[in-house]
């Protein structure tokens, strides 16, 4: 089930130990678990819920807290969120947590009764520029080569120069110090390509990438096409 549902990037791949000591325990209060199925004994598993209820700090009343929301069809999600509201006479409100894109109001009766607000998420840092970009995907049906200027006042050993070659969905990763830059960008800018959190042209859009050569930003946008990365989990 969770296989089926947790599509992001970033997914864990969970064992036993996993499910047994992170998700199912806490480090205050242990965490109910849900799940719904037809009925009949048997019935493989529809959804479930992972969630806690507890006195929040600094406000009146009680919150029931939705950790996991997994639901396998539109069926499924309905009696999850009705198995929430039926908890109306214990708890004054129930919090989800989800990827920006969660498209909540649709399930409601009175989508005004309902408040969104959306947080940054974790940090993600490219600790090794040569290592990152060898180590992930492209497209498969993608052949072209770009020289990055990368600017970091951390970690010296990623200031430099690198061209990067792709084909048949990989990257060969070569130090340039002496080649002509295209795309110049400091490391915050790479992470961010990297993981899929925004697209080439956005980035470009917002000044955090300069780009050299007509073709090159379009290149730069087929190599690192955006992705949904959510992360789930807590370290």
């Amino acid at each position: 089930m969770y296989d089926e549902w947790a599509g992001d990037e970033f997914r864990l791949d969970r064992g036993e130990g996993w499910w047994r000591h992170r998700v199912f325990e806490s480090w205050e209060t242990d965490p109910y678990v849900y799940g719904w199925t037809d009925g009949d004994r048997g019935d493989s598993l529809r959804g479930y819920l992972v969630y806690t209820i507890r006195d929040e700090d600094g406000s009146d009343g009680r919150a029931l807290t939705v950790n996991e929301f997994a639901a396998r069809d539109r069926e499924a999600r309905r009696q999850l969120l009705r198995f929430c509201r039926d908890h109306d006479s214990q708890v004054e409100r129930v919090r989800f947590t989800g990827p920006a894109d969660t498209r909540l109001f649709d399930d409601l009766d009175d989508p005004q009764a309902a408040e969104t607000e959306i947080r940054p998420g974790p940090m993600a840092r490219v600790v090794d520029v040569e290592s990152a970009l060898a180590a992930i995907e492209y497209p498969a049906d993608l052949e072209t080569t770009l020289v990055f200027d990368v600017r970091d006042d951390s970690c010296e050993w990623n200031d430099d120069r690198f061209r990067l070659r792709v084909a048949d969905g990989r990257g060969t990763v070569d130090r340039v110090a002496d080649a002509d830059a295209e795309v110049v960008l400091d490391i915050g800018a790479l992470a961010r390509l990297v993981v899929g959190s925004h697209s080439a042209n956005r980035l470009v859009e917002l000044g955090a990438v300069d780009t050299e050569g007509e073709a090159t930003q379009p290149a730069l946008a087929a190599a690192f096409p955006p992705t949904n990365p959510f992360l789930r989990e807590g370290f």
